[in-house]
């Protein structure tokens, strides 16, 4: 049978598109981008600021499993 990653099925296609955490489009995944999660870490779909560029494991909330997605592939 598949494979279990604990994760939900779409953050398994944002580890598969490592391009997709480069928030700041400049071809790595940095410090820049770093900073531009932090400042999104703790919101939710409930914001008004909501950018669902940072929920990375699709919840509706940018938090720490975002973050381990995240750290994965930082420096890439």
């Amino acid at each position: 049978g598949p494979i279990s990653t604990g994760l939900p099925p779409n953050a398994i296609a944002f580890l598969q598109e490592d391009t997709s955490m480069d928030f700041d489009t400049d071809g790595d995944v940095d410090f820049t981008d770093f900073l531009l999660f932090a400042r999104a870490f703790g919101s939710s779909s409930e914001n008004s600021d909501w950018d669902a560029r940072f929920d990375l494991d699709g919840d509706g909330k940018v938090r720490f499993s975002d973050f381990i997605l995240f750290a994965r592939v930082y420096g890439q």
